[in-house]
């Protein structure tokens, strides 16, 4: 996770916390490069603004003429609350604290695994759910279509088929002449390549230099030179799906996840009880695009 959690912990031993966050970061890491993760609230709808127009000629001397910047779609993100809580009897605590004193530091270490599968799960889902027609951006469209509005007609960020590498091309070129929402030419360059467990030794053969295609050395030099870089995910789960992603697109964060609650387990008594304890956390998230321009994707 690309985000420090570290602060949260001010309810666990030193020993507690030194166990989570070795499980939380020492586990199975994900490469997330194409996420932007924050801490900070965000409001659950923003609204931004289409690319700048394009510079205009002027006679010398004379001032530019006024133009307005257009206000983009307003995009709603996706707000999640999840919870754990497991209780524990006061025999349980005796237990603990004669036979087995780290065991509690144990059970704080499956909270992080517990954790960090749960934000994996919600970040992919971005994903995931990327041509339902459940999750629509603000221009009335899923984040992976073929028909989305603009000024210049309606474009396009879907592939047609399964991965190949003639359609792995195809996307590439296409991205590359993806407009702004007036026709401005905004250059993405294709950086990432996102796919789920099934497709990684295909996504390793079409990004490698040395792929041979049908023995079409030309075709190769095209695709296999652009430097894309795999990146494979079992939480990627949407049937063949896969996924382009441009340059700025990553570096502008266009798919995010703001954590504003969580991970941060507690321990505490069991109200009404007698020496009876519990574990407990809450994570409060919202996930979503800025914006469609940057990521080409399809599913089969």
């Amino acid at each position: 996770m690309s985000f420090s959690i570290v602060a949260n912990l001010t309810n666990l031993l030193p020993a507690e916390e030194a166990a989570f966050l070795d499980s939380f970061y020492g586990g199975s890491q994900e490469d997330l490069s194409w996420l932007r993760q924050t801490q900070s609230p965000r409001p659950m709808s923003m609204t931004g603004l289409h690319a700048a127009p394009d510079f205009r000629a002027m006679s010398e001397g004379q001032s530019a003429d006024a133009v307005s910047m257009e206000e983009g779609f307003t995009e709603t993100f996706l707000y999640e609350s999840h919870g754990l809580r497991v209780p524990f009897s006061a025999r349980v605590r005796r237990e603990m604290d004669s036979a087995n004193p780290g065991l509690m530091a144990e059970y704080v270490s499956s909270f992080a695994d517990s954790a960090r599968r749960r934000l994996l799960t919600s970040a992919y889902n971005i994903l995931n759910n990327a041509f339902s027609s459940d999750f629509l951006k603000g221009d009335g469209k899923s984040l992976c279509a073929d028909d989305h509005p603009s000024n210049v007609g309606t474009q396009d960020n879907k592939a047609a088929s399964a991965l190949s590498f003639a359609e792995l091309e195809t996307a590439v070129i296409a991205m590359r002449q993806t407009q702004g929402h007036d026709g401005q030419r905004l250059g993405l360059r294709p950086a990432a390549l996102i796919v789920g467990s099934a497709l990684a030794p295909l996504a390793y053969q079409l990004t490698n230099a040395e792929f041979d295609a049908a023995q079409d050395r030309t075709a190769v030099s095209f695709v296999g030179s652009l430097g894309l870089r795999p990146i494979v995910s079992d939480y990627l789960t949407v049937s063949n799906g896969w996924f382009l992603m441009a340059e700025q697109a990553i570096s502008r964060g266009i798919l995010r996840q703001n954590v504003f609650m969580g991970p941060a387990p507690r321990i505490e008594p069991v109200p009404n009880t007698v020496n009876d304890f519990q574990i407990l956390d809450q994570l409060d998230q919202e996930t979503g695009s800025t914006t469609w321009r940057g990521i080409f994707g399809a599913t089969s």
